[in-house]
């Protein structure tokens, strides 16, 4: 009986966060919901209007969100408010037309993991990192045998020696390149 008051609170709680986000006229729509973890915390993702894409000009994801929390979300106890955001163009939408918290989650995923760099110079670099099948990048290749694709491998090389060294801002070509 208690779980199921704690969790009809929560979700109220959140339906009543995703009413005042709205009300701030710079959202269209907005979901909120509590991504877990070691330590849980509730994100929004949240489809700016026209007002809202020009306040996100002007004073950035940072300053947007700051304003949002201390104009529309005062009433709410600040260890309730999002802490992360993703600001999209629409709410993702299934087959059959839903929003899914799953869908909604899977936005907050990185894409690639973090790089540990072990040395960095004009000529040489060497940096170590460690995969894991949570990683968006896996989704939807090879299901249930999660597989880095080729071309994602291809991306995050061209990424991470953007970081350590000078590198064209368009490369035209990759010759005689094989994936394993």
């Amino acid at each position: 009986m208690q779980l199921q008051r704690a969790v009809r609170l929560m979700a109220d709680h959140l339906a009543a966060l995703e009413r005042d986000l709205c009300a701030s006229g710079w959202l269209l729509e907005a979901r909120v919901l509590l991504l877990a973890g070691a330590r849980s915390v509730v994100a929004a993702v949240v489809v700016p209007s026209v007002v809202g894409r020009d306040a996100l000009q002007r004073l950035g994801k940072a300053g947007v969100c700051r304003q949002i929390r201390t104009t529309r979300l005062a009433g709410h106890d600040p260890v309730t408010l999002p802490r992360r955001w993703r600001f999209v163009d629409a709410l993702p939408q299934n087959a059959q037309g839903k929003t899914t918290e799953r869908d909604l989650a899977a936005l907050f995923r990185p894409q690639a993991p973090v790089a540990r760099w072990h040395s960095r110079d004009a000529t040489h670099a060497a940096l170590e990192f460690d995969t894991h099948p949570d990683l968006l990048v896996f989704d939807g290749h090879f299901p249930g045998a999660p597989v880095l694709a080729g071309v994602a491998q291809l991306d995050w090389a061209i990424r991470w020696a953007r970081e350590a060294v000078a590198l064209p801002e368009r490369l035209a070509r990759m010759e005689a390149i094989k994936v394993q």
